[in-house]
């Protein structure tokens, strides 16, 4: 596995050569060469991801920052374990050190931007939500008022009406010529005027003394006799 890994690495098949220093680490998770070839395997995808995806979305850089991440803590950890390894992976990790620190930021930066892209995304639909509840409640009120509107004017032309009847009739008992024609009739005009006592008065006023004793039987004195 770990001769494999070194023909894919060679051969630009990195994620191929990646899988089989994987596999070498679960038999032996102390194996040197594995960790090697998986530190340069990682840092080879980083940049292959890098230089394909570039590094302006969040996904791409957090990809970036964890392979480049993994690569310098094996080879640290090669250091610490191996001192044969010290020249060479030395230099990869004073290179990978400034390109982590990078990445870290970077991702850290647009983790913050998303959040308060989430944040203000959220505020505007809660702004949205409200506008929409706010136009409901209008539209509502709206409708009440309306609906008030038109019962008032249903009452207005009501009370019109009753009234507009109550001045005909009362025009027609007042400036009529023919004095009531039996006491029934009298008795029903009367109902109607004796609210209004100033008109009933000149409804009595027109009918003649003569009339009232003949005719209607009315048992009162009239207004002449008083």
């Amino acid at each position: 596995l770990v001769s494999r890994s070194v023909c894919y690495y060679n051969l630009g098949k990195y994620q191929e050569s990646l899988s089989d220093a994987q596999e070498v680490l679960e038999i032996d998770l102390s194996n040197k060469d594995g960790i090697y070839r998986r530190a340069q395997c990682n840092e080879q995808i980083a940049g292959q991801i890098l230089k394909k995806e570039g590094d302006k979305s969040l996904d791409v850089v957090q990809r970036i920052y964890e392979k480049y991440n993994e690569s310098r803590l094996d080879y640290e950890a090669l250091l610490k374990a191996d001192k044969s390894f010290d020249a060479p992976v030395k230099k990869k990790v004073l290179e990978l050190v400034p390109l982590v620190s990078k990445y870290k930021v970077k991702l850290a930066q647009m983790q913050q931007k998303a959040e308060q892209q989430e944040q203000q995304q959220a505020g505007q639909e809660k702004e949205s939500e409200q506008e929409e509840t706010k136009q409901q409640q209008q539209s509502k009120g709206g409708k009440g008022d309306n609906k008030g509107a038109k019962n008032g004017a249903q009452k207005q032309s009501s009370e019109k009406l009753k009234k507009g009847v109550s001045e005909e009739v009362l025009d027609e008992l007042l400036n009529s010529k023919q004095p009531p024609q039996n006491a029934s009739v009298f008795e029903k005009e009367s109902q109607i005027l004796k609210s209004e006592s100033k008109n009933y008065y000149l409804y009595l006023k027109k009918i003649p003394i003569d009339h009232f004793k003949n005719c209607l039987l009315y048992t009162s004195p009239s207004p002449r006799d008083s």
